[in-house]
């Protein structure tokens, strides 16, 4: 929810989960509804959002009333928690070419993280550059959190923090290029 509003109140909403969306009928018309995006398995609510962005010149606004928030249980199992992610990942391809210039810079820099991790297992100066890419990741992350908290009211597992933040790094690292090359199955 969080990339979602951050980047909608930029100006140009990265991402869209189709349980919050919402759109005007006569927009939806007026860009054909989902156009050739009809044949891609997953990620019709994210794409839409960009079709609407990017045909329509209409504003996109996130609604910050709390109550209108709908949430979702989380997988059931890492089989299905995977199997939904290289779902999510898979998408991107299809993204507009502005939304893949970011997504490669944050991979980017997710994997030199990852990298700089498995070095420093052999190198003193590798693990110093990991120490401070890191230190910069958890400092960027954490602001995010305390604005997400303030504004959604989520509460952030300040206890699993840092743990959270090693795996999110793995994650990032790896997921995106398993998107691209995973055969993508749903449900």
């Amino acid at each position: 929810m969080a990339l979602s509003a951050g980047s909608i109140a930029l100006g140009h909403g990265s991402h869209a989960s189709a349980r919050n969306l919402a759109f005007r009928r006569d927009i939806f018309e007026r860009i054909e509804g989902y156009g050739d995006m009809i044949k891609i398995i997953s990620g019709d609510d994210t794409l839409l959002l960009h079709r609407i962005q990017r045909i329509s010149k209409r504003s996109i606004v996130t609604e910050w009333d709390k109550s209108t928030h709908v949430y979702s249980n989380s997988p059931e199992n890492f089989k299905s928690f995977f199997r939904q992610r290289i779902r999510h990942m898979s998408t991107g391809k299809y993204f507009d070419p502005m939304l893949i210039g970011i997504g490669f810079i944050v991979y980017f820099f997710h994997f030199l993280i990852f990298t700089l991790f498995i070095l420093s297992l052999i190198s003193t100066y590798a693990f110093i550059l990991f120490i401070i890419a890191f230190l910069g990741k958890i400092t960027v992350d954490c602001l995010v959190a305390l604005r997400t908290k303030a504004i959604f009211g989520l509460e952030v597992q300040w206890k699993r923090f840092v743990i959270n933040e090693l795996f999110l790094t793995g994650y990032m690292a790896v997921m995106p290029i398993l998107g691209l090359i995973t055969p993508v199955k749903w449900k």
